[in-house]
């Protein structure tokens, strides 16, 4: 068994504190690209609830909600699709690397 010295205790105590503030960064970031997709999914019901013209079924605006639902659109980064879900993954996985 090796013993730790105070410089070693000293390091071990820092380490948390620099790294915080970059994964902090990058945890907002990713939230933030997050909530575009999140509002990007709710974009077809807004577009479908537009009533320009007294008919019931529009078929040029049902075309227009199929193309933006099947569009997917939201923020992507190298071909991954930022959601909430890739969110709370990313923060879980920054929160293990921190406290192991």
């Amino acid at each position: 068994l090796t013993r730790l010295t105070v410089k070693d205790g000293l390091c071990l105590a820092l380490w948390p504190g620099w790294i915080c503030p970059p994964m902090g960064l990058v945890l907002l970031f990713v939230f933030r690209a997050a909530s575009v997709t999140e509002k990007c999914n709710r974009v077809p019901a807004l577009v479908n609830s537009w009533m320009l013209e007294a008919r019931q079924i529009d078929h040029a605006r049902q075309y227009l909600v199929q193309f933006v639902k099947h569009s997917d659109s939201g923020f992507y980064v190298k071909g991954v699709r930022l959601n909430a879900t890739l969110g709370l993954k990313l923060m879980y996985l920054f929160g293990v690397m921190i406290f192991s």
